[in-house]
């Protein structure tokens, strides 16, 4: 194994990095999501030009501690929650408060997210379940 040592900070030197061409790009779509409404991961990555980088985003944005920058919009495509830097509690009661997800159904939430122009709504369940009895998200599209 190779030993890492850590690296002194000189008095003065920045307490974060620069962020990349790529975060910056993920910060600036992320900062437009308007309160009440979430993306998925896959689509600020599309947003950014790489719609491959889907999983780049959720490192990014889990890295980020601006508050500045709401990342607890951003949710997975197969409808659930995601992570979140802060605990996935957390993020859950910051949607409801957004109402982004209903307070009052605790088995199952519906989660607004924008897909291009068009606003779905998808279902999650907070709980465990069988892969059998598990909701699918559903093709229908709302406005």
């Amino acid at each position: 194994m190779k030993n890492h040592t850590k690296i002194k900070k000189q008095p003065g030197s920045a307490k974060f990095r620069t962020p990349s061409a790529f975060q910056e790009k993920i910060f600036k779509i992320v900062k437009k999501i308007p309160r009440g409404k979430t993306l998925t991961y896959q689509e600020v990555a599309r947003r950014a030009g790489s719609p491959k980088a889907f999983r780049a985003v959720g490192n990014i944005l889990n890295k980020n501690y601006d508050p500045t920058i709401p990342c607890h919009r951003v949710i997975r495509s197969d409808g659930k929650i995601g992570g979140y830097n802060r605990g996935k509690n957390l993020k859950i009661k910051i949607l409801q408060k957004e109402k982004a997800l209903p307070k009052e159904n605790k088995k199952t939430l519906k989660i607004k997210y924008l897909a291009g122009t068009v606003l779905k709504t998808v279902l999650h369940s907070c709980q465990k379940q069988d892969r059998k009895t598990a909701p699918t998200p559903p093709n229908k599209s709302f406005q």
